[in-house]
């Protein structure tokens, strides 16, 4: 195994010099099942286990809400691997039923210090749900809705979910009240 170097410091991990060598080798070993112990996890399902989510806490209960940051269209990340450019997004958490807005963007609204983006494992699958709109007819920010859901969409009952989240203090990034809708994802149902 080789080692480099690049100009930035940071050390590049090569498998040989050209891997045939050293690939006939890992398959040996990988078939055999030498050098694991019993019961262990491959490394390939032990690092598709963890994702980057983004992590937000709740104005009202404090409960931490982790949704995948990729299913949200790297919405946070550096501007040229963002999918879906808006400076904050809704989302309900599901320990006390409020709707907030949250942002990691210093200058908009929902941003908290602690909002962060971790490493976690992913639990269910986050969604896209709508595009909310302020009530300033000049505004031209809208407010992705996501939700993280754990069952398939045809056995959640989302009108009776959804009548019971309680909608205050929702804004858009410049700080607008956006009025509680209905939201189209449960139309459908």
């Amino acid at each position: 195994m080789g080692f480099l170097r690049d100009e930035s410091g940071q050390v590049l991990v090569f498998p040989g010099l050209f891997g045939t060598k050293d690939r006939a080798r890992t398959e040996d070993r990988t078939a055999a099942g030498a050098g694991r112990p019993a019961g262990s996890i491959a490394p390939q399902a032990a690092l598709r286990a963890k994702a980057p989510h983004c992590c937000f806490y709740c104005r009202w209960c404090e409960a931490p809400i982790l949704l995948s940051h990729n299913s949200m269209g790297m919405m946070f990340g550096q501007p040229a691997v963002r999918q879906i450019d808006a400076r904050s997004i809704a989302t309900v958490c599901t320990a006390c039923g409020h709707v907030g807005d949250y942002s990691l963007f210093r200058a908009c609204h929902g941003f908290d210090t602690r909002h962060k983006i971790q490493e976690a494992e992913t639990k269910g699958k986050t969604v896209l749900v709508d595009w909310l709109h302020c009530t300033e007819a000049t505004c031209a920010a809208r407010v992705p809705f996501f939700m993280t859901i754990e069952q398939p969409l045809e056995e959640m009952d989302g009108r009776k979910l959804e009548g019971s989240w309680l909608w205050e203090e929702v804004q858009c990034a410049s700080g607008h009240p956006i009025v509680p809708v209905t939201l189209k994802i449960w139309e459908a149902n």
